[in-house]
């Protein structure tokens, strides 16, 4: 019985070998178009995943001056603080929101408010 690395060592050396498990793989690939869009997504997702990589590289501390940064000379800053007010007559304000007291439509409409500053802030540093 072979082992792994053998087995890939047989498969990569021997171009027919390669040629007809090639030509097998496409046979399926034509016979389950469910391969095709399972491929298709995972191809979108590497991109979307390389455009996170990107961005967490952009956004690394490494190369960012702090003191340029707080003084908006260097990059984006962005800071959200959402407050519920539980008491509205005196105006006592509280950090935690729980979402699942609210109301449904609520809660979506801060989700997409969150949502939109995100893409407005991807295209502007971009």
């Amino acid at each position: 019985m072979l082992n792994f690395e053998e087995l890939f060592t047989i498969l990569f050396e021997d171009p027919q070998l390669m040629s007809r498990l090639e030509k097998i793989a496409l046979l399926h690939e034509k016979e389950f178009p469910e391969i095709a869009i399972l491929n298709r997504k995972r191809e979108r997702l590497v991109l979307e995943l390389n455009d996170m990589v990107r961005e967490l590289y952009r956004i690394s501390t490494n190369g960012i001056d702090y003191n340029r940064l707080m003084q908006g000379q260097e990059g984006i800053i962005s800071y959200f603080e959402i407050e519920g007010i539980s008491n509205k007559k005196s105006g006592i304000r509280d950090p935690y929101i729980n979402t699942k007291i609210i109301k449904k439509a609520t809660t979506e409409s801060i989700l997409g408010k969150l949502n939109e500053i995100v893409r407005i802030l991807k295209l502007v540093s971009s």
